[in-house]
């Protein structure tokens, strides 16, 4: 179990309030969000004294800094795993498989991308295809295809110590296979990307709202409290809201609709979050 000065710091983002919980030693597998939103997306999860990056969608530096609050480094990386190829996701490879060269785990189809685009990882990338279950130190992970605007992308689902996670964010709805990733997982993290009416009325050209709302762009704040709402009944007790539009969406719209969704389904009782996009947020015990 990592060891660190958590203590229990707040996180302050736009009006709401992220709670930095102390691990704890009843719980082996925890998520921190390093970055999450349109201009950059990491999280570390821990296990057994492991860890591993789920994205790599910022500088390196501010991973290594969201690292060392943790009393980790690159060193004590299992893995790091990629969703797909967007820049928001991929940003730190080239210097990481510069200066600490990490297994680099990706669909064949992220894959070929990653390696035309940072010809540095190529060595240390490892090729899958989704829906295989991957040993990796104490975890156990399987990817599962997303529908989004590039080939190859997935959400994951991570388990170890007998808990699950889910991670499902670059969803232009919830397919079959995204369900499938999150149902019966102990804590999901997942996209509430926009604010429909925000969106429309906003500043974007008319071409980039259309792939927003798209089905294989982004997910809106009600499709996320409506499939939050569906996971609490199949157990899931935790959400984490990531992936939040800086122009289209405010923490607090994103968290109320949600959590009125949740209400309305009898399941007000899940504990929900929203991750911010430049603080490192957690550990969530999963």
């Amino acid at each position: 179990m990592l060891q660190g000065p958590f203590g229990a710091p707040f996180f302050k983002y736009k009006g709401l309030h992220c709670a930095c919980a102390a691990l704890c030693d009843g719980y082996d597998m925890n998520i921190c969000t390093i970055a999450s939103g349109s201009s950059g997306n990491c999280a570390v999860v821990t296990s057994g004294g492991a860890a591993m990056l789920v994205d790599a969608g910022v500088s390196c530096r501010r991973i290594t800094g969201g690292l060392k609050q943790l009393n980790l480094t690159l060193a004590d990386l299992s893995a790091i795993w990629i969703t797909h190829s967007h820049i928001d996701h991929i940003r730190a490879l080239k210097v990481i498989s510069v200066r600490q060269p990490r297994p680099i785990y990706a669909t064949y189809d992220t894959a070929r991308a990653l390696a035309a685009q940072i010809p540095e990882a190529a060595a240390h990338l490892v090729c899958f295809e989704p829906g295989e279950r991957l040993c990796v130190g104490p975890f156990t992970v399987c990817a599962y295809p997303t529908p989004h605007d590039v080939s190859g992308s997935v959400c994951y689902r991570v388990e170890a110590d007998g808990h699950a996670l889910a991670i499902a964010t670059d969803i232009g709805c919830v397919s079959r296979s995204v369900y499938a990733a999150a149902a019966g997982a102990d804590t999901v993290v997942v996209e509430s990307n926009h604010d429909v009416d925000m969106l429309k009325n906003g500043p974007y050209p008319p071409a980039l709202k259309a792939r927003i709302l798209s089905a294989n762009g982004h997910l809106a704040n009600p499709d996320c409290g409506n499939f939050c709402a569906a996971l609490a009944q199949e157990g899931t007790r935790r959400f984490i809201l990531a992936h939040l539009s800086r122009e289209n969406n405010t923490p607090a719209a994103a968290y109320d609709t949600v959590r009125r969704a949740l209400r309305e389904s009898g399941a007000d009782g899940c504990e929900l979050a929203v991750a911010p996009p430049d603080a490192l947020c957690g550990p969530w015990e999963v």
